[in-house]
């Protein structure tokens, strides 16, 4: 059963029709949309009793071929606090439902942009088959195509600091819900950091309070009549709370208090309590913001309004969203950005700005656009100054913002995924180590082998054995991110020298040596005892001096590669006193070592040899063209007996003469 989703389809469900749209949910369907996904804490169980019909935009994951596409589709996210696995299941309430689901990296992307980029895809299933489906032990592959596959995929591993999107889509378009469950993995979903109020700012005419958050809290634990805050004063008291852009999401991270009256000039401090709703506020994971937790806030109503913070803390960033310590008049931000500067280690400028939102011609958040990504990491000033509008910012009270007060805005350096063999190429080691720089505070590594991470640290080592191996890299120093992937070649350099040559050789014989090692050598390095030495593979002819005794000379051949590899290997050679061509005239093989043997001596260098040896009947018993070769007074093992036997030697000289000898000699036994 191939998944083509097609859009506009027609389905009948007890006799009434229901249009499939096309393209994405409303915006206003939460959790429909990549967009407005749900918040996901490791602890969650979700629970959708009924899906809303919409959606069929595609979905391609760049592994199957067919079409795949997110029908009726709800969307999670979530972040990994502990690399690890993923094991989650998708539980539906009917047994004849088809759900599918998909799951996308958006660590610093735009979760819109998922429809296509499908190589941020890192897991899916999208098997032909009902009943429950998700990840497990039982899964053999990440991502599991269309037809019928199995239901269950293989555990893909997450990655500390990064982010994902989770799609469920429910082919079969019936309304019936599921449950989703998070477990069986080893990854941690969970932020256990302590939710807290961080700052607190207000309005100049001291009726407006913005609280601001040290992480996401969850808009419907914020009681609307404003009772999670007390505020110290009489002279007025907290009546509403709201969420700060919570339209088109489950979590903010700053409330917007509103008093009955305007508070007098003065420093009060924000107090949280339990609300009426019954708990205080509350992170994804339902952990509390502690009661009795306060905050002061300064109330001056002719102070100007100034920078107070600057989100989101981003890789190479393009933009920044600055938040003001009050609310300015919209039409006083100039839209070419010339009320803001920024200096710092790269040349920026501000470029555009425009308000985040506009509320009664005033806004507390204002996003500034820069004319070039900042790459280089460090400490940046932003500053406000007077715009090309003739002014700096104006309050609600008509009051600019003071010229020159700069707030610092630190970026992180981009990072580079390089590997660096720090140790050279292995030569006869069992490991090979290979490294990152770890330069720009880099602080994350992921070394992974055939998909699966297999260190953690700056450096690897992986076995010297020779072949090629699919090898990744990626590192991060918690905001910038690189990853290098390469297929990684791990040589044998390993290399022998071995010699080839005569044993034993007349003085001025011309003795030639020819190095025959295995291995990838390049370069060779002879010394032959007599005082030469050469670079060549085969080396020049060598002669020796002539002495009264025969003499013994050791040569050596040390050979390299180009990765400094060598191996050194010794040659004995034995320089005759005397090259004359002679046959001795008995010999005894009794085995004793003396004189056990018969050919013809010092045939060095002789060619085209020929020794040949008969007996009394005229039979040959013996006959070689080597004068190496000797004869043992046997023939095919068997011993002659002992007498007189007739040799003949015919070999070419130095001289190019043909000479003819022979005798007799005794075999003595």
């Amino acid at each position: 059963m191939w998944k083509v989703k097609i859009c506009c389809v027609l389905y009948l469900l007890f006799s009434s029709i229901v249009v499939l749209s096309q393209g994405n949910c409303p915006v206003s369907s939460l959790g429909q949309n990549p967009s407005t996904a749900f918040p996901v804490c490791g602890s969650n169980v979700f629970e959708q009793t009924s899906v809303n019909i919409c959606g069929g935009q595609l979905t391609p994951n760049g592994v199957c071929n067919a079409a795949t596409s997110a029908v009726n589709p709800y969307w999670y996210r979530f972040t990994c606090y502990k690399t690890g696995t993923l094991g989650f299941l998708i539980l539906p309430n009917s047994a004849l439902s088809d759900y599918d689901w998909q799951i996308y990296d958006i660590t610093n992307r735009d979760p819109e942009q998922v429809y296509t980029n499908p190589q941020w895809v890192i897991a899916a299933n999208w098997s032909g088959n009902s009943g429950v489906t998700g990840t497990g032990a039982s899964g053999k592959n990440v991502i599991e195509c269309d037809n019928y596959t199995p239901n269950m995929s293989a555990m893909p591993v997450i990655e500390e600091g990064r982010s994902y999107l989770l799609l469920v889509s429910h082919f079969t378009r019936s309304q019936a819900g599921y449950k989703l469950v998070f477990n069986n993995g080893t990854a941690l979903l969970s932020d256990t950091k302590q939710p807290n109020i961080m700052a607190a700012k207000a309005d100049c005419n001291g009726n407006t309070i913005t609280v601001s958050l040290n992480k996401s809290i969850l808009c419907r634990s914020i009681a609307a009549d404003g009772s999670d805050f007390s505020i110290n004063t009489g002279a007025g008291k907290i009546v509403s709370a709201s969420a700060v852009n919570c339209s088109g999401s489950f979590t903010t991270e700053s409330v917007t208090l509103v008093l009955s009256n305007p508070v007098p000039e003065g420093n009060y401090n924000i107090t949280i309590q339990q609300g009426s709703d019954g708990n205080t506020l509350l992170d994804v994971c339902n952990i509390p913001v502690y009661v009795g937790e306060r905050v002061l806030v300064s109330i001056s109503k002719s102070s100007a309004t100034q920078i107070w913070s600057i989100s989101p803390t981003v890789c190479k960033p393009m933009f920044i969203d600055i938040s003001l310590t009050g609310p300015v008049k919209c039409h006083s931000i100039a839209t070419n950005g010339s009320d803001f500067y920024i200096s710092g280690r790269q040349a920026i400028e501000v470029v555009k700005s425009e308000p985040v939102s506009c509320s009664d011609n005033l806004t507390s958040d204002i996003r500034l656009f820069f004319n070039k990504a900042i790459q280089l990491g460090g400490n940046y000033k932003l500053g406000i100054k007077k715009g090309s509008d003739g002014n700096t910012l104006l309050n609600a009270c008509e009051v600019e913002s003071a010229i020159g007060l700069e707030i610092d805005y630190l970026v992180a350096d981009t990072v580079n995924a390089n590997i660096i063999n720090k140790t050279g190429a292995s030569c006869i080691a069992e490991t090979l180590q290979l490294l990152n720089d770890g330069n720009s505070s880099i602080n994350i590594w992921r070394w992974r082998l055939n998909n699966e991470i297999v260190s953690i640290s700056n450096s690897y080592e992986i076995k010297n054995e020779p072949g090629v191996y699919p090898l990744s890299l990626f590192v991060s120093n918690g905001i910038c991110a690189d990853s290098t992937y390469l297929l990684f070649e791990n040589k044998d350099n390993k290399i022998t020298a071995k010699i080839e040559g005569p044993t034993e050789a007349c003085p001025l014989g011309g003795s030639v040596f020819k190095a025959n090692g295995n291995g990838n050598i390049s370069q060779y390095e002879w010394d032959f005892g007599n005082g030469l030495t050469s670079d060549q593979k085969v080396s020049p002819a060598q002669n020796y001096p002539v002495l009264d005794n025969p003499a013994y000379y050791n040569i050596r051949l040390i050979v390299k590669n180009d990765v400094g590899c060598r191996d050194t290997a010794f040659h004995s050679l034995k320089i005759s006193s005397d090259c004359y061509i002679a046959v001795p005239n008995g010999f005894t093989p009794n085995g004793d070592g003396l004189n056990d043997f018969l050919y013809p001596l010092n045939g060095y260098l002789a060619r085209q040899l020929n020794f040949s040896v008969y007996n009394r009947f005229g039979q040959k018993v013996w006959e070689t063209t080597s004068w190496t070769r000797k004869w043992d007074g046997t023939i095919s093992g068997k011993p002659q007996p002992t007498g007189t036997y007739i040799w003949y030697l015919v070999y070419t000289d130095e001289a190019g003469a043909v000479i003819k000898l022979n005798g007799s000699v005794n075999l003595i036994r």
